[in-house]
């Protein structure tokens, strides 16, 4: 049997936190430690992401293909 089979009950931390029932809000993510560890890594931070995102957004915006 696997480590898997009988997981650990959530605790009071994770159930505030992305379970993977739906998708994460952004600004849940923009603050998850694991992305600013990545974003560091990649030479990155929040800030640059929310731009990116931002732009992403209102490229795709319905009204931006007018």
């Amino acid at each position: 049997m696997t480590a898997f089979a009988n997981p650990p009950p959530v605790s009071d931390r994770r159930t505030h936190a992305f379970s993977g029932a739906e998708e994460p809000k952004l600004s849940e993510l923009y603050r998850d430690p694991t992305l600013h560890a990545v974003l560091r890594r990649d030479g990155l931070n929040v800030e640059a992401l929310q731009a990116m995102v931002a732009a992403a957004q209102k490229r795709l915006a319905p009204d931006a293909a007018a």
